[in-house]
């Protein structure tokens, strides 16, 4: 089996599909994608990190093909207007 730059579980870890995502950013230029398992748990990992990056200067709920708003949907279930 060829080595991979990643652990197997890392790898697994990051197709899982959490039920709320964000998007925030900081006052340093820092931005990142928040998972979590509700909305509230989401918005304490956004204040988690402002210690490191600055205070949080915008935040929304993710909107693609897996996500309205922030809630997972699924690609199946996604409506597209």
């Amino acid at each position: 089996m060829a080595k991979t730059k990643y652990p197997l579980s890392y790898r697994a870890e990051a197709e899982v599909k959490y039920p709320f995502c964000y998007y925030a950013e900081y006052e340093d230029g820092r931005s990142r994608y928040i998972s979590g398992n509700s909305e509230e748990e989401c918005i304490c990992s956004i204040v988690h990190y402002e210690p490191k990056h600055g205070k949080c200067t915008y935040y929304t709920g993710v909107n693609d093909d897996d996500y309205v708003d922030g809630e997972y949907v699924g690609a199946e279930n996604f409506v597209y207007e």
